[in-house]
């Protein structure tokens, strides 16, 4: 793998960033021009691993402007030499400083007043912090005591399409989504949609605002404390409570509040099982479908959910046919219940089909139950794939033990 620690910038390369500055206007960075396709191919070879081509796009269109605010100048101001050499060197410095750390902050603001503080490990990259006082009065973060942490590396500075801060908001709508289903998590939508995001942000290695529907979801999440279980080590327990009882102190609902994240941190581990992508391509669908308000755009969302996770890269005749028979043997049971399965994933495609080719421009008030449906029936998906995927990579563990 192709690690571009450490570049310099120089020779032929110096060069090809010189060509452009000097052939700069405001409208080139939108042009397709020579220099300019040099420049990010430039960009591209030093930075193979961690910049698209459209990452080196964003980057073309913003160093200059970055450059000319830093000198006091808007974008569409008249250059000067002067300005040129700026741009020549910010160009360089910031193709130099790639890859960057970012670290993606998500507000958690339903998590329970008395989580400790300090951070919280689900995955070598994820975890979950919240702030003493002194981290809310220095405005660290003052959206929300707790917030869920991501760390990525590549391009995340500029918009929220560079493939960083792409990357970084999958990660954390994954991790949500795991966390949502949890035994002592409970999800609101009716809250989640009408969440207010702002804009995108990056700023010293922080990224905020990376996705609306994802600080909408994590803004839905409510830790239920009636919930929380820890085991009592009571001899005389019944068969009954198996041992467990409420927690009654805040460290007794800390203990209790690690055994909830163990439930996220196994799921993460799955991200290296090389068929995870199309789980974690569903949760994306998911999160999204949860996060709007119309109900025909949700409706829509969790169709392309299941598509995702069930679908091929081959082209299939008789699509739905085929989607309906891996949704049925990939959830069902018995002959008899996998038929009522497929039927049940004809019939709500069927509903998709009108929506998306604008036979039908909403819901009606009979249907508006199949959206419950669908979502039960993506949700129910999502666990038995990941459930087939944890299985497959003990068994890969095992036979590597073995050797």
């Amino acid at each position: 793998m192709e690690i571009s620690v450490g570049v310099k910038v120089k020779g032929k390369s110096e060069a090809i960033i010189k060509s452009f500055v000097q052939s700069w206007t405001p409208q080139t960075s939108y042009e397709d021009s020579e220099s300019g396709k040099a420049l990010r191919q430039l960009i591209c070879g030093m930075h193979r691993q961690w910049v698209t081509e459209s990452d080196a796009h964003l980057i073309i269109r913003w160093v200059p402007r970055d450059a000319l605010s830093a000198r006091s100048k808007m974008w569409f101001d008249p250059v000067d030499d002067e300005d040129k050499v700026a741009m020549e060197a910010a160009f360089v410095e910031y193709i130099e400083s790639l890859p960057k750390k970012y670290e993606l902050r998500v507000p958690l603001p339903r998590f329970p007043n008395w989580m400790p503080t300090g951070a919280i490990e689900l995955a070598p990259d994820v975890r979950i912090v919240t702030q003493g006082l002194l981290g809310l009065l220095g405005g660290d973060f003052s959206d929300s005591r707790t917030y869920l942490a991501v760390d990525v590396e590549g391009y995340a500075d500029h918009t929220a399409s560079a493939s960083g801060a792409t990357k970084a908001a999958a990660i954390a709508k994954q991790t949500l989504y795991f966390l949502a289903h949890t035994r002592a998590a409970d999800f609101w939508d009716s809250l989640a949609a009408t969440v207010s995001t702002g804009h995108f942000v990056s700023k010293n290695g922080i990224l905020r605002r990376a996705s609306p529907a994802l600080h909408r979801y994590a803004a839905g999440i409510e830790i239920m404390e009636s919930a929380l279980r820890i085991f009592s080590g009571d001899s005389a327990a019944t068969l009954l409570t198996n041992g467990e009882r409420r927690p009654e102190t805040d460290e007794e609902r800390r203990e209790a509040l690690d055994h909830i994240f163990s439930e996220v941190r196994g799921p993460l581990s799955l991200r290296t099982h090389a068929d995870f992508e199309y789980v974690g391509s569903a949760i994306e669908w998911a999160v999204e479908a949860a996060t709007v308000e119309n109900d025909a755009v949700s409706f829509v969302l969790c169709c392309i959910g299941l598509e995702s996770l069930l679908g091929s890269d081959e082209h299939m005749t008789g699509m739905t046919q085929r989607l309906a028979d891996r949704y049925a043997f990939l959830t069902g049971t018995t002959r008899e219940d996998r038929e009522k399965r497929a039927q049940a994933f004809k019939d709500l495609f069927e509903l998709r089909g009108r929506l998306v080719h604008a036979r039908q421009r909403g819901l009606s008030p009979s249907e508006s139950s199949a959206l419950a449906k669908l979502k039960v029936m993506l949700d129910v998906s999502i666990g038995v794939e990941q459930r087939n995927l944890w299985q497959d990579q003990a068994r890969r563990n095992s036979l590597g033990r073995r050797k």
